[in-house]
């Protein structure tokens, strides 16, 4: 009777455990409303695609919240990113075809309540530096190009051409930098 009730403790702290997750499918793109049940870890499942960029952006006026990327399998991709205040995001080029999991939770696991999450991705094409490029636009007049940087070095890149925009991704900057 004892190890009887010990198993039924143990199925039902189990599934307690299993409880403490809530999952989401990203079927499209672009900015969901969620509340973050307090103590809990929203888990966001989407599919992606070898060297395509994904952007995820997490804000909240009524927690501090932290994002992760990783693998179905359960490979961590990022570290937990918690930028200062109420927000936090990461742009990462994503190492190859398959479903991936974007954890957010409060700090320490602590606090809930409602948030703001956007998803948007691009897929780039490479570009060696001192090189010039021909690029050709998408159906929406914009192409995306990466380039591997040295830390320490000075980069200027230039755009030349129709409307001569040139909008620099920094993983850690709030908005992208436009010149």
């Amino acid at each position: 009777m004892r190890s009887l009730l010990t198993m039924l403790l143990l199925l039902l702290s189990a599934t307690a455990m299993v409880a403490q997750y809530n999952i989401t499918h990203v079927l499209d793109l672009g900015v969901k409303r969620k509340y973050l049940t307090q103590d809990e870890v929203d888990i966001w499942i989407l599919h992606g695609k070898e060297d395509e960029i994904l952007i995820v952006h997490v804000e909240s006026g009524e927690f501090d919240p932290v994002l992760q990327l990783a693998r179905a399998s359960g490979e961590d991709l990022t570290e937990k990113i918690d930028d200062e205040g109420s927000e936090s995001r990461f742009r990462v080029r994503l190492p190859g075809n398959g479903i991936y999991h974007v954890y957010v939770h409060a700090f320490k696991k602590r606090g809930g309540g409602n948030y703001r999450i956007s998803f948007n991705r691009l897929q780039a094409s490479p570009v060696k530096v001192g090189l010039r490029v021909a690029g050709t636009f998408d159906t929406s007049g914009i192409a995306h190009h990466y380039f591997q940087a040295t830390k320490g070095s000075i980069l200027v890149p230039d755009a030349r051409g129709a409307g001569n925009t040139l909008t620099v991704l920094d993983p850690k900057c709030p908005s992208p930098k436009v010149r």
